[in-house]
């Protein structure tokens, strides 16, 4: 038996994987308070208590994220921002809770008489702060973590830097196929590797200029060679790539797509669009 491959990538999840994590840990939060009992909750019925704290680990959990996705977007992306605005998002999502839970209290889901909202807050606080912390440090944790990799099934291996390097310091020589913005990084593929940098995507456009393709959506840029088909979905155009990724086209980008000659490679069989 062969020992742990220690070369095996430890990539930034996708969104949808980062979302079905928060859901996860919120259905289990929501479970254990409601089997608890917590905070004296156990008055109420099983089914209840449930959607109650299924309501409150929604909260706990989502808005220290979107707090400080919102707080990142305003400030240099440094690590004494990224400390700051975390910092931040712990105390104004404590905040928030405070003021969301003390109206629920005016309702039939929590069924209680409302307190002070400093001494609410001064309560809520020794709870709500570590998880707030905890999301953050799951959060970077599962987004920033980068591992050097070779060649998977005989794709293109990954070439990263454990801390995921900047757009300086990582952009590659050889001819690019497209670059996608993610949540704090791009990914940037090539005909023999996929790199994953820090950056935006108007930084990476500055980089493009004169280069054969086009951004075709808010988090795309496409190579002429990296494009496979062209297919009309209904008013839309969706690209498959050479590498198998499927790309919307934003409505806007449409003649931009249509000026570069890539609507000729709609399939001939595929439905045009009704007029």
């Amino acid at each position: 038996m062969s020992g742990p491959d220690v070369n095996r990538p430890n990539l930034p999840l996708p969104a949808i994987m980062q979302a079905a994590c928060l859901a996860l840990g919120i259905v289990v939060l929501a479970a254990l308070f409601s089997a608890a009992g917590a905070y004296d909750t156990d008055e109420l019925g099983v089914g209840h208590r449930f959607f109650l704290w299924l309501i409150v680990a929604s909260l706990m959990l989502l808005q220290p994220w979107l707090i400080e996705y919102g707080l990142s977007r305003l400030v240099p992306r440094t690590r004494a921002w990224k400390l700051v605005c975390s910092g931040l998002a712990v105390v104004l999502c404590t905040l928030a809770l405070t003021l969301e839970l003390h109206a629920l209290k005016f309702t039939p889901i929590l069924p209680k008489a409302p307190d002070p909202l400093v001494e609410f807050f001064v309560f809520l606080a020794p709870a709500a702060m570590p998880v707030a912390a905890l999301v953050l440090v799951l959060k970077f944790a599962v987004a920033g973590r980068a591992l050097l990799a070779g060649p998977v099934d005989g794709g293109p291996g990954l070439l990263m830097d454990p801390d995921i390097p900047g757009l300086n310091a990582a952009w590659p020589n050889e001819p690019l196929l497209y670059v996608r913005a993610e949540d704090h990084y791009l990914e940037i593929r090539t005909g023999q590797a996929r790199l994953f940098v820090r950056g935006r995507l108007s930084d990476a456009l500055l980089r493009l200029e004169g280069k054969d393709g086009l951004q075709v959506h808010r988090s795309w840029w496409i190579a002429d060679d990296a494009v496979a088909t062209v297919k009309r979905v209904g008013r839309d155009l969706r690209i498959t790539l050479q590498t198998g990724e499927r790309v919307p086209v934003a409505r806007p980008r449409a003649e931009a797509v249509k000026a570069r000659g890539w609507l000729a490679r709609i399939p001939a069989d595929a439905p045009t669009a009704k007029s």
